[in-house]
Protein backbone atom coordinates (compact mmCIF):
# COMPACT_ATOMS: atom_id res chain seq x y z
CA UNK A 1 0.00 0.00 0.00
CA UNK A 2 1.11 3.36 -0.65
CA UNK A 3 1.32 6.08 1.88
CA UNK A 4 1.09 9.26 -0.58
CA UNK A 5 -0.97 10.14 -3.85
CA UNK A 6 -0.08 11.49 -7.37
CA UNK A 7 -0.83 15.15 -8.12
CA UNK A 8 -3.32 13.50 -10.55
CA UNK A 9 -4.84 11.58 -7.81
CA UNK A 10 -5.12 14.35 -5.42
CA UNK A 11 -6.57 17.33 -8.23
CA UNK A 12 -9.73 13.85 -8.71
CA UNK A 13 -10.38 13.73 -4.91
CA UNK A 14 -10.66 17.71 -4.85
CA UNK A 15 -12.73 17.90 -7.74
CA UNK A 16 -15.43 14.75 -6.21
CA UNK A 17 -15.14 16.64 -2.45
CA UNK A 18 -15.82 20.41 -4.30
CA UNK A 19 -18.66 18.63 -6.44
CA UNK A 20 -20.19 16.80 -3.54
CA UNK A 21 -23.02 19.09 -1.70
CA UNK A 22 -22.60 17.21 1.36
CA UNK A 23 -19.15 19.47 1.66
CA UNK A 24 -20.59 22.66 1.05
CA UNK A 25 -21.23 25.25 3.77
CA UNK A 26 -24.84 24.17 3.95
CA UNK A 27 -24.83 21.95 6.16
CA UNK A 28 -26.34 22.76 9.86
CA UNK A 29 -24.09 23.78 12.61
CA UNK A 30 -24.98 22.42 16.16
CA UNK A 31 -25.70 25.18 18.31
CA UNK A 32 -23.59 26.43 21.10
CA UNK A 33 -24.32 24.94 24.06
CA UNK A 34 -25.53 27.39 27.01
CA UNK A 35 -23.00 28.04 29.73
CA UNK A 36 -20.12 28.46 26.43
CA UNK A 37 -22.93 30.82 24.93
CA UNK A 38 -23.31 32.74 28.06
CA UNK A 39 -19.23 32.89 27.61
CA UNK A 40 -19.24 33.84 23.91
CA UNK A 41 -21.41 37.23 24.70
CA UNK A 42 -19.97 38.39 27.42
CA UNK A 43 -15.99 37.68 26.69
CA UNK A 44 -15.17 40.99 24.93
CA UNK A 45 -17.24 43.18 27.56
CA UNK A 46 -15.13 41.21 30.34
CA UNK A 47 -11.57 41.30 28.62
CA UNK A 48 -11.83 44.84 28.11
CA UNK A 49 -12.55 45.31 32.01
CA UNK A 50 -9.80 43.28 32.76
CA UNK A 51 -7.09 43.78 30.63
CA UNK A 52 -4.15 42.02 32.57
CA UNK A 53 -6.08 38.23 31.95
CA UNK A 54 -5.20 36.10 29.46
CA UNK A 55 -8.42 34.59 27.58
CA UNK A 56 -8.11 30.97 30.06
CA UNK A 57 -8.47 33.51 32.78
CA UNK A 58 -11.10 35.07 31.44
CA UNK A 59 -12.79 31.84 30.52
CA UNK A 60 -12.55 30.38 34.06
CA UNK A 61 -13.69 33.32 35.73
CA UNK A 62 -16.96 33.47 33.27
CA UNK A 63 -17.48 30.19 34.05
CA UNK A 64 -17.70 30.71 37.33
CA UNK A 65 -20.50 33.66 36.87
CA UNK A 66 -22.23 31.72 34.85
CA UNK A 67 -22.87 29.03 37.38
CA UNK A 68 -23.58 31.46 40.28
CA UNK A 69 -26.36 33.28 37.81
CA UNK A 70 -29.58 32.80 39.23
CA UNK A 71 -31.93 29.67 38.15
CA UNK A 72 -34.19 31.53 36.26
CA UNK A 73 -31.59 32.99 33.95
CA UNK A 74 -29.49 29.66 33.53
CA UNK A 75 -33.10 28.83 32.58
CA UNK A 76 -33.63 30.82 29.74
CA UNK A 77 -30.70 29.97 28.41
CA UNK A 78 -31.23 26.49 28.75
CA UNK A 79 -34.98 27.18 26.63
CA UNK A 80 -33.17 29.33 24.07
CA UNK A 81 -30.74 26.47 23.55
CA UNK A 82 -33.36 23.82 23.71
CA UNK A 83 -35.26 25.91 21.04
CA UNK A 84 -32.62 26.23 18.69
CA UNK A 85 -31.73 22.42 19.11
CA UNK A 86 -35.27 21.50 18.03
CA UNK A 87 -34.32 24.02 15.32
CA UNK A 88 -31.23 22.39 14.51
CA UNK A 89 -32.50 18.68 14.42
CA UNK A 90 -35.33 20.13 11.78
CA UNK A 91 -32.71 21.60 9.51
CA UNK A 92 -30.26 18.64 10.02
CA UNK A 93 -33.17 16.06 8.77
CA UNK A 94 -34.28 18.65 5.94
CA UNK A 95 -30.40 18.66 4.77
CA UNK A 96 -30.34 14.61 4.98
CA UNK A 97 -33.25 14.34 2.69
CA UNK A 98 -32.33 16.94 0.29
CA UNK A 99 -29.18 15.43 -0.49
CA UNK A 100 -30.07 11.64 0.19
CA UNK A 101 -28.07 10.84 2.97
CA UNK A 102 -29.23 8.59 5.53
CA UNK A 103 -31.21 10.44 8.54
CA UNK A 104 -29.46 10.33 11.64
CA UNK A 105 -31.30 8.55 14.61
CA UNK A 106 -31.66 10.31 17.84
CA UNK A 107 -29.07 9.68 20.03
CA UNK A 108 -30.15 8.32 23.39
CA UNK A 109 -28.79 6.36 26.16
CA UNK A 110 -28.02 3.15 25.04
CA UNK A 111 -29.19 0.42 27.25
CA UNK A 112 -26.47 -1.81 28.03
CA UNK A 113 -26.48 -5.23 29.64
CA UNK A 114 -25.49 -4.87 33.64
CA UNK A 115 -21.70 -5.49 34.40
CA UNK A 116 -22.83 -8.07 36.59
CA UNK A 117 -25.03 -10.35 34.22
CA UNK A 118 -28.61 -9.12 35.65
CA UNK A 119 -30.85 -9.70 38.61
CA UNK A 120 -30.25 -14.20 39.23
CA UNK A 121 -26.98 -13.95 37.73
CA UNK A 122 -23.73 -14.85 39.65
CA UNK A 123 -20.76 -12.71 38.65
CA UNK A 124 -18.49 -16.20 38.74
CA UNK A 125 -21.41 -18.65 37.35
CA UNK A 126 -19.75 -20.89 34.58
CA UNK A 127 -16.38 -20.36 36.10
CA UNK A 128 -14.44 -23.56 37.41
CA UNK A 129 -13.91 -23.65 41.94
CA UNK A 130 -11.09 -22.11 42.83
CA UNK A 131 -8.19 -24.86 43.24
CA UNK A 132 -7.17 -25.21 46.71
CA UNK A 133 -4.47 -23.59 48.48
Amino acid sequence: MRRFRSLTELLDEAEHVVSDPVHHRNIPKRPVPPKLAYMAKNMSRYKKKHPGLNMAQVAKKLAKKYDKLPEEKKMNCVRKYTIELNEYSRRKHDFCIDNNLPIPRKSGSKRSAPKDGGEGHSKDEGLPEKPPP
